[in-house]
Parts: structure tokens; sequence; C-alpha cells
């Protein structure tokens, strides 16, 4: 006699699908859907929050440099300006300097050179007055018209000296010679006074140039 089996198919889930029930599936159950929107909304809020504090925190920092570090900026620019312009005066007083130091050197060239003049027309007229003083047999006025001679000639013998060495050398012997020879040879002391005094002038045409 066959037995009846009972009919399962109601009672167990289908063995082929396997399928959840239509009300425990997340898109047909309230509650799930509830959670999931306060999550993503939870989500969406912190994103917006971190943003925010973001966006605050860079603004703080932004400020702090600009408050703090602005003002030093604007000073060294302002330092650095007037470092730049006080070299660029320093140069010009530079050159202002060198142009005044050419200058003063041609100026006391000339000067050299004008009151070498004077000594040699001192001179010339130191070696007419003794000469005059020898014809007329006056020994000591002779004398006295070249007592200051030398320290004359001293002083123009280094312009001399570099134009014609030779010249400067010989004036300076010359005239040693004629005051050695004044009272032992009034005639010899003539005669170089008249070498002296071409000399003279031979110096004073080279030191024109």
């Amino acid at each position: 006699m066959e037995k009846n089996s009972p009919d399962n198919s109601s009672n167990t889930p289908s063995q082929n699908g396997g399928s959840m029930p239509a009300e425990l599936k997340p898109e047909n159950n309230p509650a799930a859907k509830q959670g999931s929107g306060k999550m993503q909304k939870f989500f969406r809020s912190l994103l917006i929050w971190a943003g925010v504090i973001a966006f605050a925190f860079l603004a703080g920092v932004g400020t702090y440099h600009f408050v703090r570090y602005a003002p030093l900026d604007k000073s060294l620019n302002e330092a650095q300006t007037a470092l730049d312009d006080a070299n660029a005066e320093l140069a010009t007083l530079r050159a202002d300097k060198q142009k005044a130091d050419t200058t003063i050197s041609a100026l006391q060239d000339k000067l050299g050179m004008a009151n070498a003049h004077v000594d040699i027309l001192q001179l010339l007229g130191d070696a007419n007055e003794a000469r005059l003083a020898l014809i007329a047999k006056d020994v000591e006025g002779a004398k006295t018209a070249l007592e200051t001679s030398v320290e004359t000639l001293d002083r123009i013998l280094p312009l001399i000296a570099d134009v014609d060495a030779n010249l400067a050398e010989s004036m300076s012997q010359r005239l040693g010679l004629i005051i050695s020879e004044l009272e032992r040879d009034s005639a010899s002391a003539q005669v170089d006074l008249e070498l002296l005094t071409k000399d003279l002038l031979t110096a004073e045409e080279m030191l024109s140039k």
C-alpha cells in the first residue's frame, strides 16, 4: 500500500531560487530605507562641516600670515629700497669724488708749473743782479743777490729733472760754482752767470710746453 507523502512545497523556500521574501528586501523595507537615508545625511553633513572647518583653517592661516608677515615684508621692501638708493647715491658720490680728485690733481699740476715759472723768473732776476754787481766790482752785492738762489733752484729742480735730468744737474752744479767763484774769480763767475741765465731760459721754455 502506498503511503501518501506530505507536500512540503508550501512550507519551505524554493530550492531552485533560494530567494528572500519580498518584505525582507531593503528596497521594500521602510526601516532599512530610513536608516540608509540617515547615514547618507550624516556623511553629507560631516563633509560639509569638514569643508567649513578646512576653509576656516585656511582663512585663519591666511589672516595670520597677512597680519604678522605683511608688515614685515613691507618693512623689508622699504629697507631694501632705501639700501638701493643709498648705494646709488654712494656710487654717485664716488664718481663725483673721482672727478674732483682728477680736477684737483690737474689744478695742483698747473699750480706747480705756475710756481716754477715764478721761481725761474726770480732766479733770472737774481742772476742778472749778481752779474751787474760783479761788473761794478761789488762782490758783497753779488753774494746778497744770490743769497736765496740755491733754495729757489732746489724747489724747481724736480720739475726740470722730469723733462731733462742732465739740464737740472748742470744748473745745480753751475750755481754752486758761481757762488764759489765770487771772491776768487769774479770774471769766471760772470761767465757762469750768463750760462746759468741761458739754462734758466731753456728750462722756462720746456716747462711751458
